[in-house]
């Protein structure tokens, strides 16, 4: 059965079959390519793309301790109070796995050598190749971004892990996946950027390993993004 929605530009669509008209190009998104009730699309970026993203966290989450002492409780201290701050709508589902996130940052930047064992962990493997697959699915351009703000971000996470893991393939999905949901999503891309300028200001990242380098730089990179008047309003909508 047709679902008809009236576009910004008065035009109607129907969101079971058609793209979302207002979705133009590779800009960042301020609505989904695919509606998410109607659209067969939709319903799977929503329901299994997702679910295998969460999986993925899950994976990795589930193998490892997160007591953490000095500089590294610090760090994750800071990305708590950050993301409670900053991710207030629905804090029942959308912060519990964005603290995991935390969590495995913090570890993998206090040791770096545990990342071999993660680059052997199949689930973790599996469900990031089904999540990144099945993004080509929803969306044949979902890599491709006319965002600077994302080009920048993609370009720095691509260029230091290839040097560092040697253009692990996986890692490498991983990245493309962050930063694809930053582009389709309107309520993490702002809120991911606020959480890396937060630790940005307050200089609260350890600069000892690898991996905290890369993530420092991260944040440099970030520093003085801008928020467009959509992402500013959907912050004050859900905050």
């Amino acid at each position: 059965m047709p679902a008809f929605i009236q576009a910004s530009d008065g035009t109607v669509w129907d969101a079971e079959i058609q793209p979302n008209p207002d979705v133009r190009g590779n800009e960042s998104r301020n609505s989904f390519k695919w509606n998410c009730y109607h659209s067969r699309l939709g319903q799977f970026f929503q329901k299994q793309i997702k679910d295998a993203i969460l999986r993925a966290i899950n994976a990795v989450h589930s193998r490892n301790e997160y007591s953490f002492d000095g500089e590294f409780s610090e760090l994750q201290k800071a990305l708590y109070e950050s993301i409670g701050s900053r991710i207030t709508e629905d804090p029942d589902r959308k912060q519990p796995f964005m603290f995991k996130i935390a969590d495995i940052l913090v570890y993998y930047a206090k040791d770096e050598c545990a990342i071999k064992s993660l680059q052997k962990n199949k689930l973790f493997q599996k469900s990031v190749e089904y999540a990144y697959k099945g993004i080509l699915k929803y969306d044949s351009e979902a890599f491709v971004y006319d965002d600077i703000r994302l080009q920048k971000i993609s370009t720095y996470l691509n260029k230091n892990i290839s040097a560092l893991w040697d253009d692990n393939l996986t890692f490498q999905r991983v990245v493309n996946i962050i930063v694809f949901l930053m582009k389709e999503d309107i309520y993490y891309r702002p809120r991911f950027i606020q959480i890396l300028q937060d630790l940005q200001k307050d200089n609260r990242y350890p600069d000892g390993s690898e991996v905290s380098l890369v993530f420092a730089g991260l944040c440099e990179v970030v520093k003085d993004f801008e928020l467009t008047d959509a992402e500013l309003a959907n912050i004050e909508r859900w905050h």
